[in-house]
C-alpha cells in the first residue's frame, strides 16, 4: 500500500498569486539574439513539415540557454513559465508552428492528448476550430481551470481575443497544502 503524504509542500511550486507579483522569475523575454537564432532556424526548416522538423536547427547557444531556464522553472520552480516577445507578427501561421515546435523541442517529446492524434490544436472559433467532442476548446465562452493529463502543456498566443480575457494559472501544490491544512 502506498503511504499518503501528510507534510506540506514548501518549495517554489506551492505559490499564491501574490507570490507571482513579488517574484517574476518565471517570465523570460526573447532577446535579439534569440530572435536571430529563430530566424536562422526558420530558414533552415522552411521546406520541412512540423512532423519531420529538424530540431537540431533550434539547438543554438542563446536558445539552449533560454530553454534551459524555462525547463528549470517548469521542473524545479513555479511549474510554469511565460515567454514574452515571440515573433507572432513576423511569420505566417505555418512558419510560426515550426518555430514554436522547434523551440518547444527543447522541453521534451511531444505527444497527443486527444482522439484525433493531433499535436497542434487551435483555440479559436474560426476556420481552424478543433473538433474535440465535449472539451469545448474554441468555444466562445470562459474556460475554467482544469488539469491537462501530461507533464507539460505549451500555449502560444498568436492573436489575443478581442475581449482580452484574463489568463489564469493555479498551483496544485498550494491547493494540496490548503486541503491538508483544512
Amino acid at each position: 500500500m502506498t503511504s499518503i503524504r501528510n507534510e506540506p509542500i514548501t518549495d517554489r511550486s506551492a505559490w499564491r498569486g501574490a507570490d507571482l507579483l513579488e517574484d517574476r522569475s518565471f517570465e523570460h523575454e526573447l532577446t535579439d539574439a534569440h530572435l536571430a537564432e529563430l530566424a536562422c532556424a526558420a530558414a533552415k526548416v522552411a521546406d520541412q513539415t512540423v512532423m519531420d522538423l529538424d530540431l537540431d536547427a533550434f539547438r543554438t547557444p542563446a536558445l539552449i540557454e533560454l530553454m534551459s531556464a524555462v525547463s528549470d522553472e517548469l521542473q524545479r520552480g513555479r511549474g510554469f513559465s511565460v515567454l514574452h516577445g515571440f515573433p507572432v507578427t513576423a511569420y505566417p501561421l505555418d512558419q510560426l508552428e515550426k518555430l514554436y515546435w522547434g523551440l518547444c523541442g527543447h522541453l521534451g517529446t511531444a505527444v497527443t492528448q486527444n482522439g484525433q492524434a493531433g499535436l497542434i490544436h487551435y483555440v479559436t472559433d474560426g476556420q481552424l476550430r478543433p473538433s474535440q467532442g465535449n472539451r469545448g476548446v474554441g468555444e466562445p465562452r470562459e474556460s475554467r481551470l482544469h488539469v491537462d493529463l501530461t507533464d507539460c502543456v505549451s500555449l502560444l498566443c498568436v492573436r489575443k481575443a478581442p475581449d482580452d480575457p484574463a489568463i489564469r494559472v493555479s498551483s496544485s501544490m498550494h491547493l494540496y497544502n490548503e486541503i491538508l491544512q483544512h
